[in-house]
């Protein structure tokens, strides 16, 4: 990671210290509740939006929680590309290929109907070995580790499993992916490896525009979030115009930094909305129904949350901020989705909140 970036974050966050949601502060009184739009579906999320004002600049969050995912083992997608029967090495390590429940925590904003999600997505882990990019497998078999990582290297028909420094580790004839993605290979049994990732997306219909990874295996923005890690994320409308996007934090609330600038085509003026969203996004369902899952989200928690202004900052939990239901549940449904653990979902005095989604079961 590079040195003066970490430098450069610690100096902006040395104020900010890193701290968990804060369960002992005082609940503030809840956010209005509305429908989101039609096209607002095919993903169980929680949503809280700010007014439009032209005096707000962004929105920050310090000292969450990244929370745990358990995954449906009966939704996992393999990559079809070559049409054959059964599933190859290049199958399971192809990005697609994965749940097809996906958690994500990002903020966003919306000015002059242009759209902006950035933060974190739930995406495969890569590695630079011997300057090669490998994707990585992990034998937790929540599929997501930061020390239990490897690769699989396939020729005449041997499979061979090494760790990161290039080291086989076992071997095998056989590569048989399970319904749920494991694979057996000698004495290992392995899970492709996956991490909240950075991601960046606009609506503006420039270069930039669209969902895309910001996080290319062993660049400056190569940050892994994985449960338990404390994190720290601003997205910020500066005085050039241009969007940045900062995210700190890992276990202990150190080791992961990225920071993305980029110009969005019309948010530079005007009064725009924030939002700070958690979900889980449904692989090819977006516009559409979502569907039964046994996928959860738990344990994990926003921090000290706070709406960037051109003068002084204010309290999320100040701002008479909306929260945005999908249209397609009931608020009954709703509140079952986001319901009680611990003191449930509401947002505290400070802005911090548990994050905790339990979707319908099949």
């Amino acid at each position: 990671m590079n040195k003066h970036l970490i430098g450069f974050l610690l100096a902006v966050f040395s104020s900010y210290p890193a701290t968990a949601q804060t369960p002992g502060v005082d609940i503030a009184p809840p956010f209005a509740v509305i429908d989101g739009q039609p096209n607002e579906i095919g993903a169980y999320y929680r949503k809280v939006i700010t007014p439009a004002s032209s005096t707000s600049l962004g929105i920050h969050s310090r000292g969450g929680t990244i929370p745990e995912f358990a995954a449906d083992a009966n939704r996992f997608f393999i990559q079809d590309l070559d049409g054959v029967a059964g599933y190859s090495l290049s199958e399971m390590n192809d990005y697609r290929t994965g749940s097809r429940d996906r958690p994500s925590i990002y903020l966003g904003g919306r000015c002059n109907n242009v759209e902006i999600d950035a933060g974190l997505a739930w995406n495969r882990v890569w590695a630079i070995v011997g300057g090669v990019t490998r994707a990585t497998w992990t034998g937790d078999a929540d599929g997501s580790s930061r020390t239990d990582q490897y690769y699989i290297e396939s020729s005449g028909g041997l499979y061979r499993v090494k760790n990161l420094q290039g080291t086989q580790i076992t071997s095998g004839s056989v590569f048989a992916p399970s319904a749920a993605g494991a694979v057996t290979i000698g004495t290992k049994t392995l899970y492709p490896n996956y991490a909240l990732r950075p991601f960046f997306r606009s609506s503006d219909h420039a270069a930039n525009s669209g969902y895309h990874t910001i996080a290319t295996a062993g660049g400056t923005n190569d940050s892994r979030f994985y449960a338990a890690d404390l994190f720290t994320i601003e997205l910020k409308k500066l005085q050039t115009g241009e969007i940045r996007l900062i995210i700190s934090g890992g276990p202990g609330g150190v080791g992961e930094a990225t920071t993305y600038t980029t110009t969005v085509a019309g948010f530079s003026s005007g009064s725009p909305t924030f939002k700070r969203v958690d979900s889980i996004d449904q692989k090819g369902r977006e516009g559409l129904t979502t569907e039964p899952t046994n996928a959860t989200v738990v344990r994990g928690g926003w921090g000290i949350t706070s709406v960037l202004k051109s003068t002084a900052n204010t309290p999320l939990a100040d701002t008479a901020g909306l929260t945005v239901k999908p249209v397609e549940f009931s608020q009954n449904t709703y509140n079952y989705l986001f319901g009680s653990i611990g003191q449930g979902r509401a947002t505290r005095v400070d802005g911090s909140e548990p994050i905790y989604i339990n979707p319908p079961n099949p």
